[in-house]
């Protein structure tokens, strides 16, 4: 290579890690392994200084993106590249009003453990979890019963802190057996011509282009095999990165889904060569010296030993993260696949895991799990406790229980929302997981903990769009005006919001969960591709005025979860048990459900999406259910065989029970132009067609002055488009998911 070629060697490979939520040092090489020659330039050195030092602002000056330079340099050529850096501002140094009371109940001659988090309310009113120290005496055991105080203090605090035990002769955990009410029917679904369908098509395309080698150069590197003359992976799977492996996790479950949408022979054979080449990786990591038996990953097993010593980003990322991905690739595969070979893989890791774990004891599980990205282990939780009902190992249940964070959970058993400046994405999976856990064991509080986030979620912390977080993380509830920035809205934590809200259906079919399911589906991850480079996806979905979609193809959690999203539109159209079949989502297609014996052909116009026809096939009778909703006004008319029926509506769908071979049904909603306020500011609104957010397209980054004298009749549709023209302000508007390369506002400042 001559000198130019380095250098752009050395700065693809340059990694720093995620550089979107900062709060320490940063490392800044000053060589690249091709030989340049890196110096750095800070475009704000009050915050980040040339050596990487970071000086976060203080609580209340608001985080800080500040734009750090790579100059490299090599003979005669010099070259530069931009890294955007978000520096955190610092913890409050909040003044304690109030804790709320901790009690645990025990039973006699069992070791317990005291949570190590508790509820505060700060002098503000904040709500917030903050870590206890007891000095010691997390583990507990009471030889009699009776009622026993123990005493501590809030970490980094003098605030007294003090727990009741109440130990009782025999004791246990509340259970709640609570079967699924209805299942998914996705892999009996197939979509027909939309956006939807478009969009999946896009990705099938992707991934027939994806190198399966490139995709195991990580786990060939660490097993010491031939690499086949592959790339390295780019992003945060680059040879020094401390991540790598979990692109490659998230490549093997979007094969899987793409297979169960499509059974393309393309598909399956990728599928086969990945998982024959990981169980050689798996084998031979086993026979190399520091690591032990079932281990399979991109990163050396090293890092999990760092973590038990409290290693803190970046001496390590988060080794449990990637483990996760890889671990759900492979159960993904099995899933849909049914290879013996990816469950056998499964298995041994889960097993190494267990071996892993089995002798930490839990107050120190629970200080790793509260370590800030070093201790982020997405959904292991979810994976293990599938590994149980797979293969009936209990030991799998109750390592799965050893990922608890207190500083999530205890709030929710005490339904309270102290979600506050926690990180999204990495808590939303732990509840997908405490969901899973409850699947296996009926404990009660693992299914209330699910309920209540989700609540949580959705009333006070989700944006117009069904998106969530700024800056990757939660701030008050209710703060959406407050927080409109270019950093809104993590695809990762669409993903997992909606992965959850199935399963909570699943239980419970209510309709609020397909209301919000259906608007975070449309107006986030739908509206998360770019057409011409269907690799790639967003990060951030930004909802600041005068707002771009930025996209990106780097290997990062969301670029992972992006391989994902566009297999997974069937998974919540239907859902069916053997009395009833749910009709939730409005997206034209067909189900051929053999348990029931039923089809369903559904044909929506986007266009139109009030309109629907169903033809209905049932070898027998069953009640159908068919959602109403949220952005419905007024009646709604219902034909069957084109007679027209009296509407009945329970617990928010149309139902009907006298349904025989060959039914046309046919509803008709009333698709209204509407707005919302966010409940921060009532100025600040979104304007709405249908299930559709629609943005103003416009250059100007200051907030719209939107005039409303009657929104119904002051914007114009196309017809047979989903193109719109508002005439009193004299503006464009077009649905979240039809832009790509325009300015727009998703917000604007009522006039």
């Amino acid at each position: 290579m001559d000198d130019k070629n380095k250098i752009l060697e050395d700065m693809e490979s340059i990694n720093l890690g995620n550089l979107n939520t900062i709060e320490f040092d940063l490392v800044l090489p000053r060589m690249g392994e091709h030989g340049s020659m890196i110096s750095w330039i800070s475009s704000d050195t009050r915050f980040l200084k040339r050596n990487g030092k970071v000086i976060q602002p203080r609580h209340g000056m608001g985080k800080r993106v500040v734009t750090l330079t790579g100059v490299f340099e090599l003979g005669s050529y010099k070259m530069t590249k931009e890294y955007t850096v978000t520096i955190m501002e610092e913890n409050d140094s909040f003044e304690v009003r109030d804790l709320m009371p901790i009690i645990v109940h025990a039973q006699v001659n069992e070791t317990f453990y005291l949570p190590n988090s508790a509820v505060i309310t700060t002098a503000n009113d904040l709500k917030l979890s903050h870590t206890i120290d007891w000095e010691g005496k997390e583990a507990c055991c009471f030889e009699e019963p009776g009622i026993y105080q123990i005493r501590g203090h809030l970490l980094q605090s003098n605030f007294p802190v003090s727990a009741k035990i109440i130990v009782h002769r025999t004791y246990q955990k509340p259970l709640l057996y609570k079967e699924r009410n209805c299942i998914s029917c996705e892999g009996n679904v197939a979509l027909l011509p939309s956006s939807f369908l478009q969009a999946m098509r896009r990705k099938v395309d992707a991934l027939c282009e994806i190198d399966d080698d490139q995709m195991l150069y990580n786990f060939r590197m660490n097993a010491q095999l031939d690499l086949h003359n592959a790339q390295p992976m780019i992003g945060w799977d680059t040879v020094d990165s401390k991540l790598r492996g979990h692109t490659t996790g998230h490549y093997l479950s979007a094969l899987a889904l793409c297979y169960r949408e499509t059974k393309e022979k393309k598909i399956l054979n990728k599928i086969q060569y990945m998982i024959e080449e990981l169980g050689k990786c798996q084998d031979a990591i086993s026979h190399i010296e520091g690591y032990h038996e079932g281990y399979l990953g991109g990163i050396e097993e090293s890092q999990y030993d760092a973590l038990e010593n409290f290693a803190h980003y970046p001496e390590i990322w988060a080794p449990y993260y990637s483990l996760h991905k890889i671990l759900a690739g492979l159960l993904d595969c099995y899933q849909y696949t049914y290879i013996e070979k990816a469950k056998q893989i499964a298995e041994r890791l889960g097993k190494w895991v267990v071996n892993r774990l089995s002798d930490i004891d839990k107050a120190s599980l629970k200080r790793m799990w509260g370590i800030y990205i070093a201790g982020e282990y997405g959904g292991m939780n979810e994976s293990l406790a599938q590994l149980y009902q797979l293969t009936g190992d209990i030991r799998f249940l109750q390592t799965a229980m050893k990922f608890d964070n207190d500083r999530l959970m205890v709030p929710l058993q005490q339904d309270v929302d102290a979600l506050c400046w926690i990180h999204v994405n990495q808590h939303i999976p732990q509840v997908i997981g405490a969901l899973k856990i409850f699947e296996g064991s009926h404990q009660e509080k693992y299914y209330t903990i699910a309920k209540r986030f989700w609540d949580f979620v959705v009333e006070a912390h989700t944006y117009t769009n069904g998106s969530i977080g700024e800056g990757e993380i939660f701030h008050e509830p209710y703060a959406i005006a407050s927080m409109i920035d270019d950093n809104t809205g993590e695809t990762c934590a669409s993903y997992n919001m909606l992965k959850l809200t199935k399963e909570l259906f699943s239980y419970e079919p209510k309709v609020k969960y397909m209301d919000y399911y259906e608007r975070c589906m449309v107006n986030h991850i739908l509206a998360t591709q770019i057409q011409d480079i269907p690799e790639a996806s967003t990060y951030f979905f930004p909802l600041e005025p005068g707002s771009k979609k930025s996209y990106t193809d780097e290997n990062s959690c969301c670029h992972g979860t992006g391989l994902e999203n566009h297999f997974k539109y069937s998974e919540a159209i239907y859902f069916a048990n053997k009395d009833d079949v749910y009709i939730n989502l409005f997206v034209s297609s067909v189900l051929n459900f053999d348990k029931q014996d039923v089809s369903v052909d559904m044909k929506v116009k986007e266009e139109c999406p009030e309109d629907i026809h169903i033809k209905f096939i049932g070898a027998k009778k069953c009640k159908l259910h068919i959602r109403v909703p949220y952005w419905h006004r007024g009646d709604i008319l219902v034909t069957i065989n084109g007679v027209l029926q009296k509407t009945i509506i329970e617990d928010g769908y149309i139902v009907m029970d006298q349904l025989w071979e060959n039914t046309e049904i046919h509803v008709q909603y009333h698709c209204s132009y509407f707005i919302e306020e966010t409940p921060d500011r009532s100025d600040i609104i979104s304007i709405h067609y249908g299930p559709y957010v629609l943005a103003v397209i416009s250059q100007s980054q200051e907030y719209i002055q939107y005039q409303i004298q009657d929104i119904e009749k002051q914007i114009s549709k196309q017809p047979q488009e989903l193109k719109f023209y508002d005439l009193v302000n004299r503006v464009e508007l077009l649905p979240l998911f039809q832009i790509d390369q325009h300015s727009y506002h998703v917000y604007v400042k009522k006039g």
